[in-house]
């Protein structure tokens, strides 16, 4: 089984076309999405609602897939991987794991703790998630996969499979990387006043070439509604709310300012991924967030 990803629709179609059996992961372009003949796993924006990636853990559909497609990476993305694979850890002490993958995956990672607050009774294999989430996020974030920005495709098989080895270690309570993870919390504290720019009704705008839009309170503990992100590394915006289902749609702001390529749901969406942003575009973005929370 062969990995490719693309940030650009038409390239995934046109290389998946040349297999029987394909099959795609979250392979979603704002309103559109790259089909696979055999499964297409894709949950956002028109296809709210489907099954996320890891929750076709049940189905056993999967075993002849040839090729499979992806637009970005992530845990979810992951999790579909894994089930295609055939070695998606379905036991049942990780299933409010995976549950959480799913709600970060849909809310944002600032979600993580909401979720842990109603989840009920700890996970089995250990007793804090959040230790999990936060190693795994280490790991990713100092091994990162991203498309071609030139649209191209490129196969990504290694990556994908040395992923899955070391959210198996993981989640199997691995101390090494757990501790990692830890250190990683600390880190992201720092970012807080690191990336912090201003805070103006309700929402913050931040410029980092980390991920930021999970940092809702600021560094002197405002607690805000909504971050505008702007990724100086990747060039790209992202717009987040802190309550994903009382709020604003932030695929509608985005998509009013850069079109239906800008994708993503209603808590979190981001600029389209093949086009390249500047501050007067997270600027843009901000005003638009203030003016959309003021309706």
């Amino acid at each position: 089984m062969k990995f490719l990803i693309s940030n650009n629709p038409s390239s995934l179609r046109k290389e998946l076309e040349l297999y029987l059996y394909s099959a795609t992961v979250e392979a979603e372009y704002g309103d559109e999405v790259v089909g696979g003949t055999v499964v297409t796993m894709a949950h956002h924006g028109p296809r709210t609602g489907n099954m996320a990636p890891s929750e076709h853990c049940w189905d056993h559909k999967f075993a002849n897939v040839e090729i499979v497609g992806l637009s970005h990476f992530d845990l979810d993305t992951l999790g579909g991987c894994m089930v295609l694979m055939g070695c998606f850890p379905d036991d049942r002490r990780f299933e409010k794991f995976w549950a959480a993958a799913v709600y970060v995956d849909l809310h944002g990672p600032h979600m993580l703790k909401e979720f842990l607050l109603n989840c009920g009774s700890p996970c089995v294999v250990r007793e804090d998630l959040s230790d999990l989430f936060n190693t795994f996020w280490a790991w990713s974030e100092k091994n990162r996969l991203f498309p071609p920005r030139n649209g191209s495709v490129e196969e990504v098989t290694e990556f994908v499979e040395k992923a899955v080895g070391v959210l198996l270690r993981i989640l199997h309570g691995d101390e090494t990387l757990l501790q990692k993870g830890r250190e990683w919390k600390e880190e992201k504290e720092n970012l807080n006043h690191a990336s912090f720019v201003k805070v103006e009704g309700g929402v913050i705008l931040r410029q980092s070439s980390e991920f930021v839009n999970h940092l809702y309170d600021t560094p002197d503990g405002v607690v805000s509604r909504a971050v505008v992100g702007f990724n100086s590394e990747r060039k790209s915006i992202t717009v987040s709310f802190a309550d994903g289902d009382n709020c604003p749609s932030a695929v509608s702001i985005v998509q009013s300012l850069w079109g239906t390529e800008a994708g993503g749901h209603g808590g979190i969406a981001g600029s389209p991924r093949a086009q390249e942003m500047e501050q007067e575009d997270a600027l843009r973005a901000f005003e638009a967030t203030k003016a959309a929370l003021k309706k």
